[in-house]
């Protein structure tokens, strides 16, 4: 988030442009995920926001500092960089899929084994109502389905494929899309 959101707005011309154009000269499309916490790597909270929000810092998965994701300024700056990024890129045709990220380890939408660090409901539904709003076009995919994923035009990207997929263990991929009564989604 911190290259592509600043204390004035959006930073997209110096942290997202490069990427988008990276993709289209080799003719591809781009699939952006924001995150703010990447364990092993610097904190992607932007500067002037974390002099603001607190972060835990963790060793799991070779450490990290997990920000309050329920603070008001970060969840405003969360839902505002959505709304910029929509008015972005929603559309161009470099863009392939946004994938909804920004929250938890590797913006993967969980905080394990710190379940109690994972954002409130309502920070979940303020995120994801600004995306959906903002990307009528581009495909929009969340790693598996959360709250009442099952009702919005999103999809799901697995992103431990073929490793934690199948079977009858309730954290694996396809279990959690059963448990949500979303196993049609893949046909919109």
């Amino acid at each position: 988030m911190a290259d592509v959101w600043g204390p004035d707005g959006a930073t997209f011309e110096s942290g997202l442009e490069p990427f988008l154009d990276a993709a289209a000269q080799r003719g591809h499309h781009l699939v952006l995920r924001i995150y703010l916490d990447y364990p092993q790597k610097p904190s992607g909270l932007p500067p002037h926001l974390a002099e603001v929000v607190t972060c835990q810092p963790y060793t799991e998965h070779g450490g990290g500092c997990s920000p309050d994701y329920d603070h008001p300024a970060l969840v405003s700056a969360m839902v505002d960089l959505m709304t910029a990024l929509g008015a972005y890129a929603d559309g161009d045709p470099r863009l392939g899929v946004l994938q909804v990220g920004l929250l938890g380890f590797w913006g993967e939408w969980h905080t394990w084994p710190h379940v109690d660090w994972f954002p409130s409901a309502e920070t979940q539904t303020a995120l994801l109502q600004a995306i959906i709003e903002a990307f009528p076009t581009t495909q929009v995919q969340l790693r598996e389905p959360k709250l009442d994923s099952a009702t919005l035009p999103l999809g799901y990207h697995d992103d431990s494929f073929a490793h934690s997929t199948l079977g009858d263990i309730g954290w694996f991929f396809w279990p959690k899309v059963i448990a949500a009564g979303d196993t049609e989604k893949w046909k919109t």
